[in-house]
């Protein structure tokens, strides 16, 4: 059992059923993103061909994916709302080489920088379970469209030789989300959310990732909260900073 479920029993337990929910459905949030690469950290290889003796330094570096995102949420009755999202992520990954090569003696250079962009649209609705005053539990389910863009800049020297390359692609897929969401307001301007969910990525690697966050809006003004998110999607640790509007 996750932290992000026991949150969700927890909270549950402490809740009394009532008629009517507080926290509400109709709002925007914007915020800037971060995922941790889990190569972030630079790091060199060495290799020797048994054969030629050529002999290979590489360096190769990952950047973290850094981005933003937007969130619009409307509730349509006492129980039911729709929401749409954008998100923009870019990363970019180095590699460098340097050859030896013994007889002749030669040195060959080798450096490819790689940025990669996406952008992703989503649209969904969700249920709302009223548990209090103060609490809700809500389910969800989206579907929205990514279009991943690479661009990669190559570059290769060996004694009077240098030639470049300039490669381009994109691919698109199709997402699936869904979600269970708890949310309880300690205070007018204290309110905590946690979730767990997951992502149906179809593409031509057909892929699902678990994702689960835990969140704060602390409101400065009436309608108006700094927003503070936590996520695991698999193995990799995201962070949201921004501002939330309530209307």
């Amino acid at each position: 059992m996750t932290m992000f479920t026991r949150s969700l029993i927890a909270l549950a337990l402490t809740t009394s059923i009532s008629a009517f929910a507080t926290p509400s459905f109709d709002s925007l949030t914007i915020r800037a993103t971060n995922i941790n690469a889990p190569s972030a950290d630079t790091y060199n290889t060495v290799s020797v061909d048994p054969v030629s003796g050529i002999r290979t330094d590489t360096q190769n570096y990952a950047s973290d994916v850094n981005g933003w995102e937007l969130k619009w949420s409307e509730q349509l009755s006492d129980n039911t709302y729709w929401f749409a999202g954008y998100r923009n992520d870019r990363t970019s990954f180095t590699e460098n080489a340097q050859m030896y090569q013994p007889s002749p003696i030669t040195i060959m250079r080798f450096s490819n920088e790689t940025s990669v962009s996406t952008r992703q649209y989503s649209l969904g609705a969700g249920y709302i379970f009223k548990l209090s005053d103060r609490t809700t539990v809500d389910v969800n389910g989206s579907m929205g469209r990514m279009k991943l863009k690479g661009t990669a800049f190559t570059s290769y020297t060996s004694e009077n030789n240098y030639q470049t390359f300039v490669q381009s692609g994109h691919s698109y897929s199709t997402v699936a989300g869904y979600n269970a969401r708890l949310r309880h307001e300690f205070s007018d301007d204290f309110e905590l959310y946690t979730s767990i969910g997951g992502e149906r990525w179809y593409a031509d690697e057909d892929e699902t990732i678990s994702v689960q966050t835990v969140g704060i809006n602390y409101f400065i003004f009436d309608e108006t909260a700094i927003s503070v998110e936590y996520g695991k999607y698999d193995d990799e640790e995201r962070t949201a900073v921004g501002v939330h509007f309530n209307f």
